[in-house]
């Protein structure tokens, strides 16, 4: 009798160990860090947005004491996303069966906590962390590496989007020359991870889209009476032509529209699987140009997507990847150096920065020089001139440089007349 009860208790504990691990999210999904870190996004307040986006919009300008604090309140935030960015896949348990009116709010949420981590990035490249820079901003390539799973075209355009987010970022370390040997062997790894035949997953988000609109559309206008509110259904422009011909369509009218838009999906997916890139934009024109004399039918019509961009976004994602890859290939196995990506211009706004907390210079004497050679130079100005060493380093320091780009110094979508590099370089 003892050994039954012993037998009976270790079978209870063994249900109990396995409806617990049940319970449990997977750790090893990307997913489960995400929802935790979002859950945490209500913590920064409008205020907090206006600082982090000031700073991305001007990272020139150098952190302020306010953005630390903020990034410092979002720490264990970050730490979440770090974490799930890590994990080898992120599946978000999406029900495809909702077709169109299927929901994604992970989406926007995750875009906000990019630009938590963007400025977070940002900051440590500007403390000259290259380390803790890059660290952050593998994350960032490994989170749009992660849009892949959801097999939705607006998640591959936000992966090729945070993958831009996470470009921009890293080119800023490499301007700066902040990144070491190792920080480019972290960012490499992350770049890796990222499918360069289909980055962030276009090919099979065309696919996931097609099954998903060819069974969602079938149940959901099955019946001929809804047929007439599907351009709504769609958030479509009111048609009042084209919605008489949809809902007088007859039930084999429907079915025939959906599955000759079917074959005409499979080519388009053949398309973007094409991996000669020309060779399938050629096969995607050729398509549209049957849409448009309405070879496909009416259906076609209405649920085919702007193929054009899509594929054009897909082509120029996988030229991105190549180049970054080969890049950090080349630095980490010694063929690049690191100076060649270096920019110029990065060093002239160090000068200009430190001109600006100095005393005036004597600019009499300085142009009496300047224009008579021969003239001594007077101890005022020299006295002046050797406290300016380390901004003449400076300058001499960036003028070998191959590279000038003062873009990314600039705020973004401000034009002004005259930047203040200009004056700065008088």
């Amino acid at each position: 009798m003892k050994q039954c009860t012993v037998g009976i208790a270790l079978v209870a504990s063994m249900l109990v160990t396995l409806a617990a691990a049940g319970a449990n999210p997977d750790s090893r999904n990307g997913a489960t860090w995400y929802w935790r870190a979002i859950d945490r996004l209500d913590r920064i307040d409008r205020r907090d947005w206006e600082i982090i986006d000031r700073y991305r919009a001007d990272p020139s300008a150098g952190p302020t004491n306010e953005l630390r604090a903020v990034l410092a309140r979002s720490g264990p935030m970050l730490e979440l996303f770090r974490r799930g960015t890590r994990q080898p896949y992120a599946d978000f348990d999406l029900d495809w069966s909702q077709g169109f009116e299927l929901r994604l709010p992970h989406l926007g949420r995750l875009r906000k906590i990019t630009r938590v981590a963007q400025a977070d990035a940002l900051v440590h490249l500007a403390d000259g962390n290259g380390a803790g820079a890059a660290m952050r901003i593998a994350s960032i390539y490994g989170l749009a590496d992660h849009f892949e799973s959801d097999r939705i075209m607006i998640s591959s355009l936000l992966g090729r989007a945070i993958f831009d987010t996470a470009e921009e970022t890293a080119q800023a370390g490499f301007d700066r020359a902040v990144f070491d040997k190792l920080s480019a062997e972290t960012l490499l790894r992350a770049v890796r991870r990222i499918d360069s035949g289909d980055p962030f997953g276009f090919v099979e988000s065309v696919a996931g889209e097609q099954e998903m609109a060819v069974s969602w559309i079938g149940d959901r206008f099955a019946a001929q009476e809804d047929r007439a509110d599907m351009l709504d259904a769609f958030w479509l422009d009111p048609d009042p032509e084209m919605s008489e011909q949809i809902g007088a369509m007859t039930d084999e009218e429907f079915v025939e529209g959906l599955e000759t838009y079917d074959r005409m999906m499979d080519r388009i997916v053949l398309a973007f699987e094409n991996p000669d890139m020309e060779a399938g934009r050629a096969a995607r024109v050729e398509i549209e140009k049957e849409l448009e004399a309405g070879e496909h039918g009416l259906l076609a019509r209405i649920f085919t997507p702007a193929f054009t961009f899509v594929h054009d976004q897909m082509k120029d994602a996988r030229e991105h990847v190549r180049v970054r890859r080969e890049m950090l290939e080349g630095i980490v196995q010694g063929e690049i150096a690191l100076q060649q990506h270096a920019n110029a211009a990065w060093y002239y706004a160090r000068a200009f920065e430190k001109l600006r907390g100095e005393p005036p210079f004597p600019l009499d004497e300085l142009f009496a020089v300047a224009i008579d050679e021969a003239r001594p130079i007077g101890d005022r100005l020299a006295a002046r001139l050797d406290t300016s060493t380390p901004v003449v380093d400076l300058l001499r320091e960036g003028s070998v440089l191959a590279r000038c780009d003062f873009s990314g110094l600039r705020p973004r979508g401000m034009q002004r007349l005259c930047p203040d590099d200009l004056a700065g370089m008088r």
